[in-house]
């Protein structure tokens, strides 16, 4: 008997609630029959959209895999060890589902917001027809007509951003592994929709901790009452009871600590490639110059290289008018224990996407600018 609750744990988490105690009903519901007869009534969380959120679940793929050449051909991406899926992320899912069912170890999302201002539209690439959806969910062509409408843009936001997020957290459950786990980034307007629906997909006894993001130190202004400065991270686990947190434990010098506009933090590692093995003649699109204006925040790159015999250098600045205005020009540093010039770890885009939110400028004890 044991083996088979655990069975159950394993593959219907849902069906357990928080004291780890099946829920019969529920078993039954999900396996295509009514709720038992003589259970009372209880506790349940439903919305207008669920059934379609549901067919959306375990409908079929409508798309095919294919390479990105030009993304392919990119000399950083042909060593990278990871896996980049363009399109939409239902799709992507389920393609895999074939392959890594069960096989991933953490999971993060960060879904779109809910604003809190009525206007959350469904944005599936995948849609039903009236008579597709009655005919699937065994319902009336009217109450299709309905559940359909719960996802439109006149819906109740709540209804429609619930059926968007259910199919995504149920697939992505499949994906972890016994002892994986999962985290959901989320706001105030959404937050307790998220709880519940975490609760039902995760089984409320997976719940591990909700984190405090401080993430806006001077608080939204939007915010008509109490100025929020914290956003909220849920962690769920496919099975709390075989999960393991802080393997190791780390020391922090709480005097060393470094101070910006959100928070205290640690500064990580500096921008450059520091391994030996990459530098400027093997990894040319990565050498290039940033111009950078501590004051506006406001960045730009520039491929500054040129030959030198052989071998590719950086060369003196192209953009003295840069100069002028107060930019300051950063380069990935001289490796002088084995005479290479090094280059950065991101590429321009992405440098230019995120340096803002991701990175940290510092002007180095030497005088030197950098980021980290």
């Amino acid at each position: 008997m044991t083996d088979r609750i655990k069975w159950l744990k394993e593959h219907f988490s849902d069906c357990f609630d928080h004291e780890g105690e099946l829920d019969l009903s529920k078993l039954s519901v999900l396996m295509g029959g009514d709720a038992l007869s003589s259970a009372p009534d209880e506790y349940g969380f439903s919305w207008v959209g669920k059934s379609y959120a549901k067919a959306l679940t375990s409908s079929t793929i409508t798309t095919v895999l294919s390479e990105h050449t030009e993304h392919n051909a990119i000399s950083e991406h042909q060593v990278s060890q990871n896996r980049l899926y363009i399109g939409d992320n239902l799709e992507a899912l389920k393609h895999l589902q074939s392959k890594y069912a069960e096989q991933v170890g953490m999971i993060y999302i960060d879904p779109p917001y809910n604003t809190g201002k009525n206007n959350f539209v469904y944005q599936d690439a995948r849609s039903f027809k009236e008579e597709e959806l009655a005919k699937l969910l065994q319902c009336s062509v009217m109450d299709a007509r309905t559940k359909l409408r719960s996802i439109s843009k006149d819906s109740n936001a709540h209804s429609a951003w619930l059926t968007f997020i259910y199919p995504r957290l149920c697939l992505a459950q499949k994906l972890l592994r016994q002892d994986g786990v999962i985290f959901i980034s989320i706001d105030d307007n959404e937050e307790t929709q998220l709880r519940l629906i975490c609760n039902e997909v995760f089984g409320e006894q997976n719940f591990i901790s909700r984190i405090v993001w401080h993430n806006n130190r001077r608080g939204r202004q939007q915010d008509p009452h109490i100025k929020g400065t914290n956003e909220a991270i849920l962690v769920y686990a496919k099975d709390a009871t075989v999960v393991q947190f802080a393997l190791e434990k780390r020391a922090c010098a709480v005097k060393k600590l470094q101070v910006d506009s959100i928070s205290q933090f640690e500064k990580g590692y500096p921008l450059h490639n520091g391994t030996a093995d990459f530098h400027i003649n093997n990894r040319p699109t990565m050498a290039y110059s940033i111009y950078y204006h501590p004051e506006s925040t406001e960045a730009l790159t520039i491929d500054e290289k040129v030959r030198q015999g052989d071998e590719w250098i950086i060369g003196p600045p192209t953009r003295p008018d840069l100069l002028k205005q107060g930019y300051l020009r950063i380069l990935p540093k001289f490796n002088a224990k084995y005479a290479n010039q090094r280059v950065w770890r991101w590429s321009h885009k992405k440098f230019l996407r995120e340096y803002r939110t991701e990175l940290l400028f510092q002007i180095e004890r030497d005088g030197t600018p950098y980021f980290y």
